[in-house]
């Protein structure tokens, strides 16, 4: 399975080329909106009555030649194409368990430049794509959409001229076409999860397996980063008897709250940051997590595994300042650093 992939909304790329006189003669041509020369087919390869957290979604599109021309489109799995997409497979969630309103932190990806140095495969009229495939592993409960969208721009055609035949591309101004499938996913585990975490919680909390084999069970846990796996991981934190258990589980689940997973767990852990027993690594660690959620602002958040965003609620957000502001005084310097940096607004990008 590929590892999931970091996903937000769909950005259209504005592309800068230099493609020349031919390019300059079509955009005559073109200067209203062309008709879609392309018609996208996108869906799930595999059929599944009901999809849970943790299971990993295949999704193939497509996109069939519906012009009179014959077409030419660039090898899309080439590096080239990775900050000037034809395709944009992304996912979104929305109504996760605690949502307290509709928030999600713009994000993307761009680039300029030009589409000549492209490797090209050629589209005959009527002829279907190869497909774009993808597989996004489900993260969080909630309303799940994946979303497929062509960008219409990179096509390209061939014409005859006096100096002989030429590749020029027709559809540069042709909007992105975009489908997409939904999936209501429960907030609960599947039956076979359901099964596979009891075992492993009952490894985990027991004091006769060995240390060794408890952090290697939370270790399987926490790197599978989902909802439910940060659930169990904080768990673990707190009934763990063994210290090193604990230490070990404390410092993956601030890294699933980075991650975004852990987001429930926040006000526990906003308490371990304020406990001068928990060790230092981990209010460290905890501080520098915090620091990317721009807790001066009105409305702090954070992304989570880059398909929803999490709106910290206003109890939530009091006590972080609250704990924050207090630690702008500690005794450890670094950590009165830290605090003090936390709380200063970024500096805005030029």
């Amino acid at each position: 399975m590929r590892p999931f992939r970091r996903i937000g909304f769909l950005v259209v790329l504005t592309i800068i080329g230099q493609e020349g006189a031919f390019a300059r003669e079509a955009d005559k041509h073109t200067a209203a909106r062309p008709a879609a020369p392309v018609r996208v087919s996108f869906g799930v390869t595999e059929e599944r009555k009901q999809w849970y957290v943790g299971d990993g979604i295949p999704v193939a599109a497509t996109v069939t030649n519906i012009s009179n021309r014959d077409l030419l489109l660039p090898d899309w799995d080439q590096p080239t194409l990775e900050f000037m997409p034809m395709w944009r497979l992304a996912a979104e969630v929305k109504g996760i368990p605690g949502e307290t309103r509709d928030w999600f932190p713009s994000s993307g990806r761009g680039g300029s430049g030009g589409v000549e140095n492209l490797e090209w495969e050629p589209l005959g009229v009527g002829k279907t794509s190869r497909p774009k495939q993808d597989r996004f592993v489900v993260m969080i409960p909630g309303q799940m959409t994946i979303h497929a969208t062509f960008n219409c721009r990179f096509l390209g055609a061939k014409r005859m001229t006096d100096k002989g035949l030429k590749r020029f591309y027709p559809y540069r101004r042709g909007p992105p076409i975009t489908q997409s499938v939904s999936f209501d996913v429960p907030a609960h585990m599947s039956p076979a999860m359901t099964e596979k975490y009891d075992q492993l919680s009952k490894t985990m909390l027991d004091e006769n397996v060995s240390v060794e084999e408890r952090l290697a069970a939370l270790r399987q846990v926490s790197d599978e980063k989902h909802y439910f796996a940060a659930r169990l991981v904080w768990t673990i934190w707190k009934q763990a008897q063994d210290q090193e258990v604990r230490d070990a589980a404390l410092l993956r689940l601030i890294d699933l709250l980075e991650f975004g997973t852990a987001y429930e767990a926040m006000p526990d852990l906003l308490d371990a940051l304020a406990q001068d027993t928990t060790p230092l690594v981990a209010r460290k660690r905890m501080l520098d997590v915090l620091g990317k959620m721009d807790l001066h602002k009105e409305r702090p958040g954070l992304r989570i595994a880059d398909v929803a965003g999490y709106c910290l609620p206003k109890p939530v957000h009091d006590k972080a300042l609250d704990v924050v502001g207090r630690l702008t005084h500690s005794t450890n310097a670094t950590l009165a650093e830290k605090a003090t940096t936390l709380l200063k607004p970024r500096p805005v990008k030029q």
